[in-house]
């Protein structure tokens, strides 16, 4: 169904402006959309056991001062240290929030919403609130780059985690371990699955994917401001996955689904902009719009 409802917003741009289809505005549109795709594919793996998220932005924006705090310290050599300690924190916070929900048996919602706040405020007392300039050029010239045709590679990137993805839920007996907690998590524990290891598992790779997203969007976008990208990404990436058919209570992950739910997000606010609505009304309308393709997409998923 959201590939319909896609379809939909798709022939309403391309009516309003006959280049809506041309390459680079669909390239554009795509990469803007990468950053929010590699969350949403975290997500899905978190949702499905039952659970939600919602410090990925928080660990987003941690980790992009992480990554600028190495590189402008130690030169643009430290690429690399920057790149491994970013990715590494966000496992890391991912971990944390996995062992909180699991061990502490503290609500998934609560305990994420917290961590969020705490990096929130960590962030600033560390980084401060001016924005920490731009990334080194080697890592833009390889974002906005292109090994595959004119393809950019944010693009690239957003299509191989989502392969990985599908991978993981639909060949491999972990994603089905997976589903089964989201489904009944009493069962699969008498079923012989480690329910609290792979929730943790779960949120762990959630963490890794929201730091690799923020790498994505502070390179493709060729300025790191720690505050503001990534900024209300945790729900956007909530409702692209429900778009996409997966259940906030868990038991089903679909890949092909949460990716056109991301792109769906990414339209409607370029749609928002594309038909010259005042920046007073943008977020109205850009709410209104998501209620609807929202309430869509569950009422066809009933249907269906």
């Amino acid at each position: 169904s959201v590939y319909l409802i896609l379809l939909a917003v798709c022939v309403a741009a391309f009516l309003n402006n006959r280049a809506f289809f041309a390459f680079d505005n669909v390239n554009t549109m795509l990469r803007q959309a990468a950053s929010l795709g590699v969350v949403t594919m975290g997500t899905i793996f978190v949702v499905a056991t039952g659970c939600v998220d919602l410090s990925v932005a928080a660990i987003l924006q941690m980790s992009i001062g992480i990554f600028m705090l190495f590189v402008k310290r130690l030169g643009e050599a430290a690429l690399p240290y920057g790149l491994a300690a970013s990715l590494t924190f966000g496992v890391a916070m991912g971990v944390l929030n996995g062992i909180i929900v699991t061990r502490y048996k503290v609500q998934s919602f609560l305990a994420t919403l917290f961590t969020a706040a705490i990096l929130a405020g960590v962030m600033r007392l560390a980084m401060g609130v001016t924005p920490m300039g731009v990334p080194p050029a080697a890592l833009v010239r390889t974002i906005k780059g292109s090994l595959v045709g004119e393809m950019s590679n944010a693009v690239l990137i957003f299509i191989l985690v989502a392969f990985a993805a599908l991978v993981l839920l639909r060949t491999t007996v972990w994603g089905r371990k997976v589903e089964l907690i989201g489904l009944n998590p009493t069962a699969a524990h008498f079923a012989g699955v480690d329910v609290e290891r792979t929730i943790t598992v779960t949120f762990g790779l959630n963490g890794l994917l929201a730091a690799l997203a923020g790498i994505v969007s502070a390179g493709y976008i060729g300025f790191a401001d720690q505050m503001t990208l990534g900024a209300g990404m945790e729900m956007d990436a909530l409702v692209a996955a429900v778009l996409g058919g997966n259940f906030l209570g868990g038991g089903k992950a679909s890949v092909l689904g949460a990716v056109g739910g991301a792109l769906a997000i990414t339209l409607i606010v370029n749609i928002v902009i594309l038909f010259g609505f005042d920046i007073r009304f943008q977020y109205i309308v850009k709410g209104v719009l998501l209620l609807s393709v929202t309430y869509a997409a569950v009422f066809f998923n009933r249907r269906r």
